[in-house]
């Protein structure tokens, strides 16, 4: 500390036979300065609570933050309290009313830990808004080929590569099936269709039994005899019963290219959509209770939503 200037960093070295000396209050009071550029507050010395540290805001949040420490030693706190001194709370008010510029802070809450850090009182002009999983609404068919694919395929199955081909192929014929004005309809374009629909697609190829009565073209057929000569025209609306099973020449039936290969893909997809946890992603409604359409994508999109909070807004 040449000319009572504290500079960062050393060119003698201590050694072991060296005695070591406490820094007296003028030193602490050079080392940790304040000044315009080292501003923003973090704490005080836990020796010492009257000597605060106060560092360079700019730098420190333009950079990557880790808060590390055992269970129980206060980490969310510190996290709370770090954002409160960013935006200006101090005992349950908001120091920064005059200042409002409609900034934003994102916080992943994922243990529901630091709403009540930031609820303040309608008059401290404070925005606070919560989103959760029972207000959020994301439908599953804004999620391009390979989201999807995550949730629904076990991609080490042996035919995986079968369920991926049955699944792409069912998504899209539903997709222009709801969105007939699309011409050139792909598997990522982000346009309804029905979830429920495409099990049933999947299902009833499952099932999917091959007429060999001479002069039926090896048509699919069902129980009551009705030859499928589209696919999409049945098998979207409900599960079929096929014809069974038969060698006689009369009503001879075999099976088809997928049955009985999907048994544990459509056993899955109906355990995925079952579960209610993912009801805001595989059933999202609207205030009037239908389900969110193609229609609906501007609304759904906007940021934040006209009628869902995403974020916490505060002051800077």
């Amino acid at each position: 500390m040449a000319d009572k200037n504290f500079e960062r960093g050393s060119m003698l070295l201590p050694v072991p036979t060296e005695p070591a000396y406490i820094a007296d209050k003028d030193t602490l009071d050079k080392l940790f300065l304040t000044s315009d550029e080292f501003n923003f507050p973090l704490g005080s010395l836990s020796l010492n609570k009257d000597v605060h540290l106060k560092i360079n805001g700019d730098k420190f949040f333009s950079k990557h933050i880790a808060i590390v420490g055992s269970t129980g030693s206060g980490k969310s706190y510190a996290v709370a309290k770090i954002l409160q001194d960013v935006v200006g709370i101090e005992n349950d008010k908001n120091l920064k009313k005059s200042k409002q510029n409609n900034s934003h802070v994102v916080i992943f809450d994922l243990h529901s830990e630091y709403a009540a850090a930031f609820s303040l009182h309608k008059d401290e002009l404070f925005s606070l808004n919560i989103l959760n999983v029972d207000e959020l609404k994301l439908p599953y068919w804004l999620m391009n080929s390979e989201e999807l694919e995550s949730l629904f395929i076990e991609s080490n199955e042996q035919n995986s590569h079968n369920q991926v081909s049955i699944f792409k192929q069912a998504v899209i014929l539903n997709k222009e099936k709801y969105n007939p004005s699309i011409k050139h309809m792909t598997y990522d374009t982000p346009v309804y269709f029905s979830i429920k629909e495409v099990f049933n697609f999947i299902e009833n190829m499952n099932r999917e039994m091959i007429s060999g009565v001479k002069g039926e073209n090896k048509l699919p057929k069902l129980f009551d005899g009705t030859l499928i000569k589209e696919r999409k025209e049945y098998y979207f609306d409900k599960i079929h019963d096929f014809a069974p099973y038969s060698q006689a020449k009369d009503d001879k039936a075999t099976n088809g290219p997928f049955n009985g290969e999907f048994n544990r893909f459509v056993s899955r997809l109906e355990t995925t959509l079952s579960d209610k946890r993912l009801k805001f992603l595989l059933d999202p409604v609207k205030t009037d209770n239908t389900p969110y359409k193609s229609e609906d994508f501007e609304e759904i999109v906007t940021f934040p939503p006209k009628t869902v909070p995403l974020v916490i807004r505060v002051p800077a």
